[in-house]
C-alpha cells in the first residue's frame, strides 16, 4: 500500500470504495420505470428517449474530464463531488416534471463518469502491488453488481407506489457519502507514488513517457467489445419475444443472470487474474463468439439462461481488466487519466452498440437472432486485436513478475 491503513482503517476505506460505486449504477432504476415515464409523458417522448441514451454519451465526456483533471485534485475530492451530484436523484421523488427529471439524470450522469474514474484510481494509488490491486478492483466490480440488483430489486417494490417513490433509493447516496468523507484517504497529486515508489511493492513492468501502440490498440479492442455487447443485453427482450421463449419475468431472470455472472467473476477475478493474467482476457472476448453461436443455433430457454450468465461474466471481467491493464503499460502519473480514457471507451462503446444493434434488426427484417452471425463477425475483429496485445505483451514480459 502506498497508504498505510490499520486492519480496520483498510476495512472501512474498502466499504467506502465499494459503496461509491452507486453512483456508477445510477441508472438501473430508470430502466425499470421507461415504460411508466413513456405513459406519464406521451407528449415528451423524446425526452424520454434522452434520458435513457444520452446518459452514456455524458458519463464518457465526465470520466475523461475527472480522468485529466486527477492531475490538480484528489481522488476522494473528485469522489466527494460525485456523491454531492449524485444527491440530485432524490428530486424526482419530489416533482413531477419531465424537465427536472431530464436535468437530474443530467447531473447523475456527470457524477457516474466521474465515480467511475475515480474510484478505480483511487484503488490504484493505495494498491500498488498489481495482484492486490486487481482483486480489489474485482471486488469493486462485485459491489457494482450487487448494488445494480438491490437498485433494480428495491426500486421495482417501490415503484409499486408510483414512479416517483422509488426516487427515494437515492437517499443511499447520503451514507455513501458520509463514508467517502470519513474514510477515504485525501492523496493530494503531488503526493501520489512515483515510479520508484512503486517499484518497493510491485516489480511488474511499466513504460515511461507516452501511452504507446500496446495501450491503444487494446483500447480498440475494448471498443469493438462493448459495440458486440450490446446486440445481446440491450435487446435480449426482443430476442426472447421472437423465440417465444416467455414474458417479461423470463426477461427479468435472463438480466438478472447477467448481473450474476458479473458479480461471481469480480469476486474471483483477482484469483484468476494472478494465474493467467493477459490471457484471461482474451477468454473474456472469445467465450461471447460460443454465447452468440449457441443462442442463434439453438435458441431455447436453457441456452438463454446460460448465454446470460456467461455473457455477464464476460463483461464483467473485461470492465474490470480495462481498468487493471493501465498499471502495466501507462506510466504512474498517466494512470487516472488512462482509466477516464477507459470509462470513455465503454460507455461510447455500448452508447454506439445499441444503434449498430438497431442498424443490423433493420438490415435483418427486424430480427435480432439474425444479426447474431454479424455480431460474431465485429466479437472476431477485436478477438483479433486483442490476440495481438497478447502476444505482444508475452514478448515483452509485460507479466513475467506479476505473481511474484
Amino acid at each position: 500500500m502506498s497508504v498505510k491503513m490499520s486492519k480496520a482503517k483498510a476495512s472501512l476505506f474498502a466499504l467506502a470504495c465499494f459503496l461509491s460505486s452507486f453512483t456508477i449504477m445510477w441508472q438501473m432504476y430508470e430502466v425499470v420505470i421507461i415504460n411508466d415515464l413513456y405513459m406519464v409523458f406521451p407528449n415528451h417522448a423524446a425526452i424520454i428517449t434522452g434520458i435513457l441514451s444520452w446518459p452514456a454519451l455524458l458519463t464518457a465526456l465526465a470520466s475523461l474530464a475527472a480522468g485529466s483533471l486527477l492531475k490538480k485534485l484528489s481522488t476522494k475530492a473528485e469522489l466527494i463531488v460525485a456523491g454531492v451530484l449524485m444527491l440530485a436523484g432524490i428530486v424526482p421523488a419530489f416533482s413531477a416534471d419531465v424537465y427536472v427529471l431530464l436535468v437530474c439524470s443530467i447531473l447523475m450522469a456527470i457524477a457516474a463518469g466521474i465515480s467511475n474514474t475515480a474510484g478505480m484510481a483511487i484503488i490504484s494509488e493505495v494498491y500498488l502491488d498489481e495482484n492486490k490491486r486487481s482483486r480489489m478492483m474485482g471486488w469493486y466490480n462485485a459491489s457494482m453488481s450487487l448494488l445494480s440488483c438491490g437498485i433494480t430489486l428495491i426500486g421495482g417494490v417501490l415503484a409499486v407506489q408510483g414512479w416517483q417513490t422509488g426516487f427515494h433509493i437515492y437517499w443511499f447516496t447520503v451514507p455513501m457519502l458520509l463514508l467517502c468523507i470519513l474514510f477515504l484517504p485525501n492523496i493530494r497529486p503531488a503526493d501520489r507514488p512515483s515510479e520508484e515508489t512503486a517499484g518497493a511493492e510491485n516489480s511488474g513492468s511499466r513504460t515511461k513517457g507516452g501511452f504507446g501502440a500496446r495501450f491503444w490498440l487494446f483500447f480498440i479492442s475494448v471498443f469493438i467489445f462493448f459495440i458486440a455487447y450490446c446486440p445481446f443485453f440491450s435487446y435480449i427482450s426482443v430476442y426472447i419475444g421472437e423465440n417465444n421463449l416467455g414474458g417479461t419475468d423470463f426477461t427479468g431472470l435472463a438480466s438478472t443472470l447477467t448481473t450474476v455472472g458479473s458479480f461471481v467473476i469480480g469476486l474471483v477475478f483477482g484469483f484468476l487474474f494472478a494465474k493467467m493474467h493477459r490471457t484471461l482476457n482474451l477468454l473474456f472476448y472469445i467465450l461471447p463468439v460460443l454465447v452468440y453461436l449457441m443462442l442463434y443455433f439453438a435458441p431455447c430457454q436453457a441456452t438463454t439462461i446460460a448465454g446470460s450468465l456467461i455473457y455477464g461474466i464476460c463483461y464483467g471481467g473485461v470492465f474490470t481488466f480495462i481498468y487493471a491493464y493501465p498499471g502495466y503499460c501507462v506510466p504512474l502519473e498517466k494512470q487516472g487519466f488512462a482509466m477516464g480514457l477507459m470509462t470513455m471507451n465503454y460507455s461510447v462503446g455500448i452508447f454506439l452498440g445499441v444503434y449498430v444493434g438497431e442498424w443490423l434488426m433493420n438490415a435483418n427484417d427486424g430480427s435480432i437472432t439474425a444479426t447474431y452471425p454479424a455480431t460474431i463477425i465485429i466479437l472476431a475483429a477485436a478477438i483479433v486485436l486483442e490476440l495481438i496485445c497478447c502476444l505482444k505483451d508475452r514478448k515483452d514480459k509485460l507479466f513475467q513478475t506479476a505473481g511474484n
